[in-house]
C-alpha cells in the first residue's frame, strides 16, 4: 500500500513540474544518470547552452584548393592547419631557390664554354672550312664544294663565310647550325667530325700545308680529341645545372598540386570538427555544470 502511495506521489509531482510555463520546463538530456539526478531533484530548471556558437563560419574547400593552387599553403592557412601550411610553403621557397639558383649556374657555365669555342685557340670556322677545302679538293668529283673567301679582320670570322656553302661541302652526317646558335655549340662539342675546326686537331706550330690529318674517317685515330672532349665536358656541366633547375621546377609542380589536394583535406576536416565542436553542451543543476556531447543524427528519404 505504501509502494502505490509514494508511486503516486511521484506520478503527482512529476505532472506538477512539466505543468509550469516554458521558462521553468524540465529538459531531459538522454543521459541516464543525469536525467536520474534531474528527476528526483525538484529545484532549479535544467538550463543548457553551446559551449560554441552553430557552425556558421565553415570554410569552403574549393576555394582553399584555388588558394593553394596560387600559393601553395596559403589554403591550409586558410583552413587554420598552419603547421602543412608552413611545410608547403618551405617546400615552394627551397624549390624556387634551387630553381634559380641552377638556372644561373647553368648559364654562368654556358657563357663560359661558348668563351672558350668562340677564342682564337679555340674552335674555328676558318680551320674547318680549310679542311673540308683540303678534302674537297683532293676529291675531282668534288671541287665544285672548294669554298672561296677573304679574310676580313675587321668582322669576325665566322661572318667571312656563305653559311649555305659550308653546308653543301660538309663530308659528314651532320650540318653545322649558324654561328651563336645553341646547336652550333653543341655539335662543335659533341660529333668527331667538326674535330678539324679545333686548334688541337693540327700539329702545334704547323700551318696547314696540305697533309690532311682525319680522325673522322681514320679509325682509331684519336688526333684532336683533347680539346673536343675538354669542351664536351664544360657543355655538359652546363647541362647537368640545368637539369637540376629543371627537376627542381618539376618538384614546384608536385608541391601545387598536393597542397591543392591537402587544402581541400584540410577545409573538409576543420569543418567536420567545427561541427563537431558544436555539439558540445554544458548543463547546469542547481549551479553545477555538467559537460557532455550530443550527437544529432538524421535520416533522408
Amino acid at each position: 500500500m505504501f509502494r502505490y502511495l509514494l508511486a503516486g506521489l511521484f506520478l503527482i509531482s512529476f505532472t506538477f513540474v512539466n505543468a509550469q510555463s516554458d521558462s521553468n520546463k524540465i529538459t531531459l538530456t538522454g543521459n541516464l544518470a543525469l536525467d536520474s539526478k534531474i528527476l528526483t531533484l525538484n529545484s532549479t530548471p535544467l538550463q543548457k547552452k553551446s559551449l560554441l556558437p552553430e557552425p556558421t563560419n565553415k570554410k569552403n574547400p574549393m576555394l582553399a584548393g584555388l588558394f593553394s593552387l596560387i600559393i601553395p599553403g596559403s589554403g591550409e592557412f586558410y583552413a587554420e592547419h598552419y603547421l602543412e601550411a608552413g611545410i608547403f610553403a618551405a617546400i615552394e621557397v627551397g624549390a624556387i631557390a634551387i630553381a634559380l639558383h641552377y638556372n644561373s649556374k647553368g648559364d654562368d657555365q654556358t657563357t663560359y664554354f661558348q668563351g672558350i669555342a668562340d677564342k682564337k685557340d679555340g674552335w674555328s670556322v676558318k680551320r674547318y672550312v680549310d679542311f673540308l677545302n683540303s678534302k674537297n679538293g683532293a676529291d675531282s668529283a668534288r671541287k665544285q664544294y672548294v669554298i672561296n673567301y677573304t679574310v676580313d679582320e675587321s668582322k669576325p670570322e665566322w661572318q667571312w663565310f656563305d653559311w649555305k656553302k659550308i653546308n653543301a661541302a660538309e663530308l659528314g652526317s651532320h650540318q653545322l647550325p649558324i654561328h651563336g646558335t645553341q646547336q652550333y655549340y653543341e655539335l662543335i662539342g659533341k660529333y668527331n667530325e667538326y674535330n678539324p675546326g679545333w686548334l688541337s686537331y693540327w700539329p702545334s706550330g704547323t700551318p696547314l700545308n696540305g697533309t690532311i690529318y682525319d680522325p673522322v674517317y681514320s679509325e682509331g685515330n684519336t688526333v684532336g680529341l683533347e680539346q673536343l672532349k675538354t669542351y664536351a665536358g664544360y657543355r655538359g656541366k652546363a647541362n647537368d645545372y640545368y637539369d637540376y633547375a629543371s627537376h627542381a621546377v618539376i618538384a614546384i609542380y608536385i608541391n601545387h598540386f598536393l597542397s591543392v589536394v591537402d587544402a581541400i583535406w584540410s577545409t573538409i576536416s576543420y569543418n567536420k570538427d567545427l561541427t563537431l565542436k558544436s555539439n558540445v553542451q554544458s548543463v547546469i543543476i542547481n549551479g553545477k555544470a555538467d559537460y557532455l556531447s550530443t550527437l544529432t543524427m538524421s535520416y533522408a528519404f
